[in-house]
């Protein structure tokens, strides 16, 4: 049984989008790497596969060291040949800004900008 075992590669899915809660997310906390909302106080909040979910901001300076320990952290659990990103885009299932229950937010275009289009 374990030489078929050895043959097969672990390839997990990961998708962008951390949920609202864990470790991980505690940790992102930590070093600030979240894409923030407009106003720019708190992580933008949106809605994928494990519901209410934040992004990390792939330009922020700790965003990679981010990634390779969360990635590592992983590994240690399970052992994998690669890995899959998946939905690497930030998609979101709200139109907007969702509020903490990954629920979409009540947003009044008219005031809550931090700017108006012309």
């Amino acid at each position: 049984m374990n030489e078929i075992l050895k043959r097969y590669k672990y390839i997990p899915i990961i998708d962008a989008g951390i949920k609202n809660s864990g470790s991980a997310y505690e940790e992102g906390l930590k070093r600030n790497v979240y894409v923030m909302d407009a106003y720019g106080k708190k992580p933008y909040v949106g809605k994928v596969w494990p519901g209410s979910t934040t992004f990390v901001d792939f330009f922020h300076p700790n965003a990679t060291q981010y990634w390779q320990d969360m990635l590592n952290n992983l590994y240690k659990k399970i052992q994998f040949s690669g890995v899959w990103l998946d939905m690497n885009e930030l998609a979101n299932f709200c139109d907007g800004a969702c509020d903490a229950t990954g629920e979409p937010a009540i947003f009044d275009y008219s005031k809550d900008l931090p700017y108006q289009p012309g």
